[in-house]
């Protein structure tokens, strides 16, 4: 039996989503495909010892990426622009998380640090020829959603600055 579920959480929140993914998997739900905000599940066995982890690369990752991971428990779910779902079993996984040092996970947030600041510089240069240009009545909500997006990467940056400051005590 296959589940679809629609639920969301920002960049800063793969620890949530971990979380969430692990009680699901508890209940017998896992992970099959992962979609902007839209997950499918399979349904099985309830497995409690069942974990699942998040990684960003913002580089597609070659076979020896994953060949790591497996070696260390860890199967290969799915990923999603640059986001990389992995699930194993905790009583056999060599560590319970794929980064054993703090500075190692601020490395991970850094990249996608990289990349939503790419996407912010994207956006406004978008946003200064929607603003410069004269734009038709019916298409001037446009500027609306630029902006809203603007916003919630900027908060994104933020609180991901944040992560990277705390985890490089």
């Amino acid at each position: 039996m296959r589940k679809k579920v629609f639920k969301l959480f920002f960049a800063w929140q793969d620890e949530k989503e971990e979380e969430w993914l692990n009680r699901m998997a508890s209940k017998g739900w896992f992970l099959e495909s992962y979609h902007i905000f839209y997950y499918v599940f399979t349904q099985d066995i309830p497995q409690p010892d069942t974990i699942y982890k998040l990684d960003y690369r913002k580089d597609k990752e070659s076979d020896e990426y994953f060949s790591l991971y497996e070696e260390c428990g860890w199967k290969y779910v799915t990923q999603f622009h640059g986001w990389y779902y992995f699930k194993g079993d905790k009583n056999n996984v060599f560590t319970p998380e794929l980064y054993t040092d703090k500075h190692s996970k601020s490395e991970k947030y850094i990249a996608l640090l990289f990349t939503l600041l790419l996407s912010i510089l994207s956006l406004l240069l978008i946003g200064l020829s929607i603003t410069t240009n004269s734009l038709p009545s019916t298409l001037s909500w446009f500027k609306y959603i630029y902006l809203f997006l603007i916003i919630i990467m900027s908060f994104a940056v933020i609180k991901i600055t944040m992560k990277v400051k705390y985890l490089r005590k």
